[in-house]
């Protein structure tokens, strides 16, 4: 008897920004994020059924239920039908916009299908991690675990690879400055830009490992910088590794003009720098500013651009490390 059946488990993933080493970590070079405020919220009631429902799935999710749904089954063949049963969800992430919309639906469905497993609530973060890390492969094939670790991890959150199934991940607190996101169309999926690199690496191509090298590097200076951007000195100092690592990042061919255009109105509306976040091609960006009054201002002007879906925007404090 399937004793989960009749109650509702639920599980939350973060939505999240990439700060440094995008594309990077993917050669086990370290990375930095942060999770977001946003949330996708996901509501389980195992039925005891053979089937799988969701009638009220918001339809950006609906082409990748069943897929995922299967995928979660493949990896408790055991205990499939423990879990199986009605879904509802509700999000705030922008979907398919570089904040990670896959990896929080992944991981809000990873621990609501280990609640319902275990009957309890307690399940342990890094166990979560890995199950949704195996979900995430539906989206993209060999995640690095950044994403869903994010989606988990609160905070700003240092990641690096020991050749492990998953990073280890360290908090980074300190650090009192405000981010303001946002998001333009992409160019070209995750898949296809992760794919074209990885074939120049492939190749022997010297210049895309010097710069994958640099991008490394620049996340590593973040772990310091990010504690000490606490007054004006320390912002420029953390704005100016945003500006190492996007030009980097133009360089393997990830830029957007769309994405450039927001980062020159962002500045000019009084942040200290910015960057792309993510797989690039478009997608998300962010732009550090001093204080609450610039973060409004770069976020108003971004906004009557008209260049930048105004949903997207996001303005975000850090304080000691925590979004406030």
């Amino acid at each position: 008897m399937n004793r989960a059946a009749g109650r509702e488990y639920h599980g939350i993933g973060h939505a999240k920004l990439l700060l440094f080493g995008e594309h990077a970590a993917v050669y086990a070079y370290p990375a930095v994020g942060v999770g977001l405020p946003d949330c996708t919220t996901l509501w389980l009631t195992p039925n005891g059924e053979d089937a799988w429902s969701a009638p009220d799935l918001p339809p950006p999710y609906r082409p990748w239920f069943d897929a995922l749904t299967a995928a979660l089954e493949t990896e408790i063949p055991g205990d499939a039908a423990a879990v199986r049963g009605r879904v509802r969800l509700v999000s705030t992430v922008p979907v398919a916009q570089g904040f990670g919309s896959s990896a929080g639906l992944c991981t809000a469905l990873a621990q609501a299908a280990l609640r319902a497993l275990t009957e309890s609530q307690a399940v342990a973060d890094r166990t979560v991690w890995s199950l949704a890390n195996r979900l995430e492969r539906v989206f993209h094939g060999t995640p690095s675990g950044i994403d869903t670790g994010l989606a988990i991890h609160q905070g700003v959150t240092a990641f690096s690879f020991h050749g492990d199934e998953l990073p280890s991940a360290r908090r980074i607190d300190g650090g009192n400055f405000f981010l303001v996101a946002g998001s333009v169309p992409r160019s070209a999926g995750t898949k296809e830009l992760v794919g074209a690199i990885g074939s120049r690496m492939r190749e022997g191509d010297r210049r895309t490992a010097e710069l994958l090298a640099e991008l490394g590097r620049i996340a590593s200076d973040a772990c310091d910088a990010i504690p000490a951007a606490v007054d004006v000195a320390g912002r420029i100092n953390l704005a100016g590794l945003t500006g190492r690592a996007h030009r980097a990042l133009e360089a393997l061919g990830l830029g957007n003009d769309r994405l450039n255009q927001c980062l020159h109105l962002g500045m000019k509306a009084g942040a200290l720098g910015g960057k792309l976040s993510g797989a690039g091609g478009g997608g998300a960006f962010y732009l550090v500013c001093h204080d609450r009054e610039s973060a409004a201002s770069v976020a108003r002007g971004l906004a009557e651009s008209g260049i930048v879906d105004a949903e997207t925007i996001r303005s975000v404090a850090i304080q000691n490390g925590a979004t406030a």
